[in-house]
């Protein structure tokens, strides 16, 4: 049986809105910060295929709140990155409920932004074989759109189902316009929205045994540079032989940055100074094998060894530099002059 959240109105119309540029497609939050979003549901169908080009007036005036999340944007820890090979960025976002949804990237200046793994309620997807290219980030409208699909493949989870999947993802900047909730914090805010799509083949033991189709609309904000104002993604999941026939829809809407609930304290490393004029300082913390450097969109942009490195190569801006040893890795935020 196919169930459906309806979850969000639309309506058109033309403005005066200038498009920007999308500059990641999520960045690290500060830290002891996450981006609160709430869950929502809405009366009034939505056709989001049908919202596409230029000066697009988005109201989502018909929605209720179902429960929040708290999404945080991290350095992944060594074990996620074991299973995730090449990550530097995770998106957690956890419900109120305790649910985590979890997404693993890899970001370098070479080849942009790649999805590396999926971890949702129910359904995991590790892009093992091939990891799944978004795009280069800053993005312009109408400039650099990866509409061309591009070949993914791994292995999957859904329920008692273990196998591989190949398939293709697209990722374009489709439209622009002004987005406006009456459950979240846009209001007549200028946005602009990428549509991503998956399409997967589903194999197990070397026998075909569905599919599973991914599309999300991502609405983003020149101001809000953490993630999306408004998201929305929905799943098809179809696998005949066990009965499965499934459409889920979620839509989160951003509502504001608080401080996280802080953790027990722990010996901590620090960069001294910082800012940072020619040399990063790693204090705290000793016998540090690798260094690793990521600006705010999770590029590496740096590495070394031990306590001190050369920052001459960087340009002036905030780095997230993380120190890894024997018994784990720490990340500090810092400034280079």
């Amino acid at each position: 049986m196919k169930t459906k959240l309806l979850l969000l109105s639309l309506v058109f119309g033309t403005a005066a809105f200038s498009q920007g540029f999308v500059r990641a497609f999520y960045a690290f939050t500060a830290e002891g910060l996450t981006d609160n979003y709430t869950i929502v549901e809405s009366s009034v169908d939505l056709n989001e295929a049908a919202s596409t080009g230029a000066n697009v007036i988005w109201n989502f005036n018909n929605l209720t709140a179902l429960t929040s999340t708290s999404t945080m944007v991290i350095p992944p820890s060594a074990s996620d990155i074991a299973t995730y090979p090449g990550s530097t960025m995770l998106v957690q976002s956890t419900k109120e409920n305790g649910d985590v949804t979890r997404y693993f990237f890899v970001q370098n200046l070479t080849d942009g932004i790649l999805l590396a793994g999926a971890e949702t309620t129910g359904f995991t997807l590790n892009y093992i074989t091939n990891n799944a290219f978004i795009m280069n980030f800053p993005l312009s409208y109408g400039g650099g759109n990866h509409e061309e699909p591009d070949a993914v493949a791994g292995t999957f989870q859904y329920g008692t189902y273990n196998g591989t999947f190949t398939g293709t993802i697209s990722t374009f900047y489709e439209s622009f316009g002004t987005l406006t909730v009456n459950v979240g914090s846009a209001n007549n805010t200028p946005a602009m929205r990428l549509k991503t799509v998956q399409n997967l083949t589903l194999t197990v033991f070397g026998i075909q045994v569905g599919t599973a189709t991914q599309t999300m609309y991502s609405y983003y904000g020149e101001n809000l540079l953490t993630g999306p104002l408004f998201r929305s993604i929905t799943t098809d999941i179809d696998v005949p032989l066990g009965g499965i026939d499934s459409t889920t829809t979620v839509y989160e809407s951003y509502e504001t940055t608080a401080m996280s609930i802080p953790q027990v304290a722990k010996s901590k490393a620090s960069l001294a100074p910082n800012p940072v004029n020619d040399v990063l300082h790693f204090a705290g913390i000793d016998n540090i094998n690798n260094i690793t450097v990521m600006d705010a969109t999770g590029r590496i942009v740096l590495t070394g060894n031990g306590n001190n490195v050369s920052a001459n190569s960087l340009n002036k801006g905030v780095y997230y530099a993380t120190a890894q040893t024997e018994t784990g890795k720490q990340t500090v935020k810092f400034i280079k002059k």
